[in-house]
């Protein structure tokens, strides 16, 4: 048995986000792993289909009775209907939650001016609100068992800003601070706290995002291919088992970690010794970048005005 299956086995996860994209592929690891998993998402349809398919998974491991997959729709932008949704699976499950993992999350790529203030509502709604709504549902179990494991899914665009990411980058931005915060407010209860920040990955939330993007982040990120969500779940879960604090994904999200968290949580003693020796080069490089980036923005702004 691995160590995530140590981890995790017996305990009750609840995924928001949890009907697709890397929300779904946690749920899958997780109920392979032994846990029992309630996700939770707005669509039913679609939390119908991705139950299926978590169930397809926990087959042929025999736990009785239990409920080893629970769904529940749930709008987490909406405190009431997020914080009901987490009792109604706790007294389905049999079990307090004692895993939280937050993906629950929209995407926009759009310069400020191209933005509605609706969509800036929308983004801060849904991926800092809904994610403090369900944070605050959950705690309160957690503290009853004396202890448990917080996850919180940002994205690289919430550790740097780029341009189009006014909006989204801001919401993602704030889990940060969030996180930071309630760290220190857990961790004598046992809860740990962690923050994943992913690169672009192959979700349906990338596909929308990509729609609305403007031709200067295109051609900033350059052509990348989109990271497998099974992947980064198992980074996300591999972090939370190990109760760090930043979850990078990749060596530019392990790079993006170092320049951008001083004032994180270490994951570690090392870490903080190889931060040490990296940071100087890393702002060099940051510096560069930038650099880079502002270039390659006067040059298409030009191109176009010279059209």
């Amino acid at each position: 048995m691995g160590r995530l299956a140590r981890e995790v086995r017996g305990r009750h996860a609840l995924i928001t986000g949890g009907s697709s994209g890397i929300g779904l592929e946690c749920a899958k690891q997780l109920v392979e792993a032994g846990a029992r998993v309630t996700i939770v998402a707005r669509n039913k349809q679609k939390l119908r289909e991705a139950e299926e398919e978590i169930l397809s998974v926990a087959k042929g491991d025999d736990e009785g009775d239990e409920i080893r997959v629970c769904a529940e729709q749930a709008d987490v932008s909406s405190a009431d209907d997020i914080s009901g949704a987490v009792r109604r699976a706790e007294e389905r499950v049999g079990e307090e939650v004692s895993i939280l993992i937050c993906c629950a999350g929209i995407a926009e790529c759009k310069t400020l001016e191209d933005s509605k203030d609706g969509d800036f509502e929308r983004l801060v709604s849904v991926n800092y609100l809904g994610t403090v709504y369900t944070v605050r549902s959950c705690l309160p179990s957690m503290k009853r068992r004396g202890g448990g494991s917080v996850v919180l899914v940002s994205s690289q665009a919430g550790q740097v800003g780029l341009y189009g990411y006014t909006g989204y980058s801001a919401s993602k931005f704030a889990l940060q601070g969030f996180a930071q915060a309630l760290e220190m407010e857990c961790r004598h209860e046992g809860i740990s706290v962690g923050v994943c920040y992913p690169p672009d990955t192959d979700t349906p939330q990338y596909a929308y995002e990509n729609k609305t993007k403007p031709e200067i982040t295109k051609t900033l990120v350059g052509t990348t291919t989109p990271v497998p969500a099974g992947r980064v779940a198992a980074v996300l879960l591999r972090g939370m088992v190990r109760r760090h604090f930043t979850i990078a994904v990749g060596f530019d999200g392990w790079a993006l970690g170092i320049a951008t968290g001083v004032m994180s949580p270490p994951n570690s003693f090392l870490s903080v010794l190889r931060d040490l020796v990296l940071l100087p080069i890393l702002k060099l490089v940051s510096v560069f970048t930038l650099l880079g980036w502002h270039q390659t923005i006067r040059r298409t702004v030009a191109g176009k005005k010279n059209k």
